[in-house]
């Protein structure tokens, strides 16, 4: 955009840019507005980028705002012309959408390790299953199950439970320093759904042999805590856990 018809309008007056805007951020906006505009490639500018330094700075991010917006419009109306910049400004054709929508911000909570919101967290990753790729095995690895030093099960096995739940082994780490994780408030919400278990109890262990049996990483050493958070009803009733995890998630 020229130096000149950013710093002067067409009746002879100071713009907008002149008065206090950014030039170079006006004229950034009019190349992001119409860089992708169906059917102004190669067409002359000059018009279009008048009437878009005619409009006021609130006019040109309303009119940038909702261009996404106008554009679906005219698509769900079947439109078979899309109206050029120079129309779309001086008509003020943005006028026809309604403002976008603001995604809510997901609300998050601070779980501090081994309660009941911060073992419900780990108990639905858990859950969903590992991430990422299988393991594979290296060279050495390989070469030690050759010698009936490792079965090729049990080295799979524990490569899954240090790679296969990033989250959960992450939120391990610093329990281990004693440090909390940031979880959603949907996640929070399942905290109803644990029960406290004393530490070494019998519940505790078959806790423990679910973890093993399903190859999950178990818990980090809760130190002198005397009870840990887990599903409501022991494994057993897991399924009653895993139900509300998925209303909790409409399904």
């Amino acid at each position: 955009m020229r130096e000149a018809r950013a710093s002067e309008r067409a009746d002879g007056n100071p713009s907008d840019a002149e008065a206090g805007e950014d030039a170079k951020a006006v004229a950034q906006a009019f190349r992001r507005l119409t860089k992708n505009w169906p059917g102004f490639g190669g067409m002359p500018k000059d018009r279009a980028e008048r009437a878009f330094l005619d409009l006021t700075p609130a006019e040109r991010a309303e009119a940038e705002r909702k261009h996404a917006g106008w554009l679906a419009l005219l698509k769900s109306q079947r439109k078979s012309h899309t109206p050029g910049p120079e129309s779309y400004f001086k008509n003020r054709l943005w006028q026809d959408v309604a403002e976008p929508e603001e995604a809510a911000a997901p609300q998050v909570v601070s779980a501090k390790p081994f309660g009941p919101d911060w073992s419900a967290a780990r108990m639905v990753w858990l859950l969903r299953g590992p991430k990422g790729p299988a393991p594979t095995l290296t060279r050495i690895e390989q070469a030690l199950i050759d010698k009936g030093e490792w079965s090729r099960e049990e080295l799979l096995a524990d490569k899954l439970k240090t790679r296969g739940w990033p989250d959960v082994n992450a939120m391990h780490e610093r329990a281990e320093a004693r440090q909390p994780i940031s979880i959603s408030a949907e996640l929070a919400a399942l905290d109803g759904m644990m029960e406290p278990v004393p530490v070494g109890s019998a519940m505790f262990e078959a806790w423990r042999a679910l973890h093993e049996r399903r190859g999950w990483p178990w818990i980090p050493d809760p130190g002198s805590l005397p009870v840990v958070w887990f599903p409501t009803g022991g494994p057993a009733q897991l399924g009653l856990f895993e139900d509300a995890m998925a209303a909790a998630r409409g399904g």
